[in-house]
């Protein structure tokens, strides 16, 4: 995304200067010549015309007039620039940073600049939702050094919210990150019903009061859980003298008896949010509260909330510089959040934010303010965290698959097709998504080999688990089964295909070896044009399997007995059909030797670790796929064989119950 950084100022202290007419601006922009300007326009007249963009429930067409005011005066001001000249055939995203130092520029809604005068429409639109091109805009306060910092990659949110003096909509700002957050929630295991567990990404904090914000931040920087984002959904308020208004953030008492408010200072909200000034921020916080990016006194030099926030170092913060409806504020975290901790373009977000909003007849899109800073390498790195994103998401798809099968006949069959249903959309999700990343022939188009080998493996495996599904989905309308093994049996088809492209792109990739030929053996049977491949697995299973013995991690040597495990199942197909037979003991043997190892691990340890419980279940499952699944629907010349060698062997891990059912 292309960005241009736009600077005002001008002589003198920041603060303790309000709008004047006669008040002479300095405007930057790159090598640009300077620009000098006035604005026509004074602090009085402003504030009548903020006044007109409190919503009045009476007369919902009260803010029209501010609007049009408001549009006028940044288009004059953008004009005198100069630099912001907007093509109507240039469709490439663009993102605007602008710096205001003075604090009565910075009180400014620039956000309703006005695009250019279409040739088909008399009105003013929205430059900043426009539906033809991503135009965003984001403040930034002058600061001596350039951004750095790591965009996060794993999302831990804490939202805390009060409903003093009056009720928020928290439960349906809860859902919103919960919806959001779904790509990448597990199944919690406690229950059959599969639901998503919150705990690892999510904190709700209700009744919030500063000094509980303050205590859950120490309490997670503590434990090396910090949260990357804070979102804090209250009322907002303000405070007045003789000097003007300062707007508040109106938290919680810490007395529980005592209904009044408190409002909290800039300053106090910081100290909350970053206790230790040497420590980790949040990368994120958004402040769904009225006013919150309300400059308001500008001639004192704190500034908004929003303001003081990035000033104090936290990269991005979203806040409403006027009142905010209800449902504005629910559409914002939808918006916002499915995209920020989804590792998409954070300046992208805000324009589809913006664009969500304009379209529920408010103003509440201008009244979205963002802070933000961005490092140099923020499209490398979002790239990258996105992709890793896409990988773990589909890990994800993949428990909740393994979960459903788990726990099938521990469903309730009335709620059995809806949770199939929910199963298949997460399935099909993941195959959208990471699709997204092959070229026309079908190969990935990632940047390194094992990029694109770790792509076109997940991707096998996304539509491995596709095929599954459809397999344990035949006994909710047995009127489509024939219908269900055909779409099965196409989808496992894909995923030997990938399984082999990801072996292809690296060969040092074992798994995708190995898994490609379990569905050559399921699918079509013999093997014994791939003996050489066998061998290498062999080699390189039994190579890992010594470097764990040599490391010591016991735990680690279970991908190795594993694969070989399977392996040697699958020795009988690499040899000639005659002699089929004969090499079906001694493989069952070595098969039935490593499973048996991973048993026997289990019992040496005291403290068996989560890692070894998941593996060793992984491989039951995998040996309970040539038991019931497959044979049932594809059955070829060897399924009857292999079946009853995955039988033997499976013995050596009698305490895991049946996982999939026929």
């Amino acid at each position: 995304m292309k960005s241009i950084l736009i600077g005002i100022s001008r002589p003198g202290d920041a603060d303790g200067v309000p709008l004047l007419k006669t008040t002479q601006y300095v405007a930057r922009c790159g090598s640009s010549p300077e620009v000098t300007f006035s604005i026509d326009c004074k602090q009085l007249e402003f504030f009548d015309n903020v006044k007109g963009l409190r919503y009045n429930d009476g007369d919902p067409s009260s803010s029209a007039g501010a609007i049009s005011f408001f549009q006028k005066l940044m288009s004059d001001i953008f004009n005198n620039f100069q630099y912001l000249v907007i093509e109507n055939n240039d469709k490439s995203p663009l993102h605007i940073r602008l710096i205001t130092t003075p604090m009565e520029l910075a009180q400014l809604p620039f956000e309703f600049i006005p695009a250019p005068m279409r040739t088909t429409s008399t009105a003013l639109s929205p430059l900043l939702a426009d539906p033809e091109r991503i135009i965003t805009l984001t403040r930034e306060v002058l600061q001596l050094s350039e951004a750095r910092y790591i965009w996060p990659k794993q999302p831990r949110i804490l939202f805390a919210w009060a409903k003093s003096p009056e009720n928020v909509p928290h439960v349906e700002h809860k859902n919103a990150l919960i919806e959001a957050l779904k790509p990448l929630l597990k199944p919690d295991k406690r229950i059959p019903i599969p639901e998503p567990d919150t705990e690892p990404f999510l904190t709700e904090l209700p009744n919030a009061t500063l000094e509980s914000i303050s205590k859950e931040i120490k309490k997670a920087i503590k434990e090396e859980k910090n949260y990357s984002h804070v979102h804090i959904l209250a009322h907002g308020g303000h405070v007045g003298d003789l000097s003007g208004i300062g707007f508040r953030l109106l938290l919680c008492n810490e007395d529980p008896e005592v209904k009044e408010a408190v409002k909290v200072d800039g300053e106090n909200l910081i100290n909350a949010i970053i206790p230790d000034k040497k420590g980790p921020v949040p990368i994120v916080v958004t402040l769904s509260a009225c006013d919150s990016a309300n400059m308001g006194n500008v001639l004192e030099p704190s500034g908004s909330l929003v303001y003081q926030l990035h000033r104090a170092g936290i990269p991005c913060v979203f806040a409403s510089q006027f009142p905010l409806t209800q449902l504005g504020s629910v559409d914002l975290v939808k918006c916002l959040y499915s995209d920020l901790i989804n590792a998409k373009d954070p300046r992208e977000a805000l324009y589809w934010a913006r664009l969500k909003l304009k379209s529920n007849n408010s103003h509440d899109w201008a009244s979205l303010v963002a802070y933000a800073r961005f490092p140099e390498d923020i499209n490398e790195q979002l790239h990258a965290i996105r992709l890793k994103m896409l990988f773990t998401s589909m890990k994800t798809t993949g428990i909740w698959v393994d979960n459903l099968v788990k726990h099938k006949s521990d469903i309730e069959a009335d709620k059995r097709e809806y949770v199939f249903k929910q199963i298949e959309k997460r399935l099909d999700r993941s195959i959208e998504e990471l699709s997204a990343y092959l070229n026309p022939d079908k190969e990935s188009n990632l940047e390194t080999a094992s990029l694109r080998s770790e792509h076109l493996g997940l991707l096998a495996s996304a539509y491995k688990r596709k095929a599954e599904f459809l397999y344990q989905s035949i006994d909710l309308n047995t009127d489509t089964k024939d219908n269900f093994i055909v779409q099965s049996t196409s989808a496992l088809k894909a995923a030997k295909d990938f399984y082999y492209g990801g072996y292809d792109a690296d060969v040092s990739s074992h798994w995708n070896a190995m898994q490609y030929l379990s569905l050559k053996a399921i699918l079509g049977g013999s093997l014994e044009k791939d003996e050489e491949l066998w061998n290498f697995i062999l080699h390189i299973a039994k190579r890992n399997e010594e470097k764990a013995e040599k490391a010591k991690k016991s735990v680690e040597k279970i991908w190795s007995w594993g694969t070989l495990a399977e392996l040697y199942l699958l020795k009988p197909l690499t040899v000639a059909p005659d002699d089929f037979t004969k090499e079906v003991k001694p493989a069952t043997n070595m098969a039935k030797g490593f499973l048996r190892k991973i048993a026997e691990l289990g019992t040496e340890n005291a403290e068996i670790p989560d890692l070894y419980k998941v593996e060793k279940e992984s491989t039951a499952r995998q040996f309970e796929r040539y038991i019931h699944w497959w044979p049932d629907i594809y059955p070829n010349k060897y399924s009857k064989e292999l079946k009853e060698m995955a039988i033997n062997i499976r013995t050596e891990l009698p305490e895991l119950d049946v996982l999939l059912k026929a």
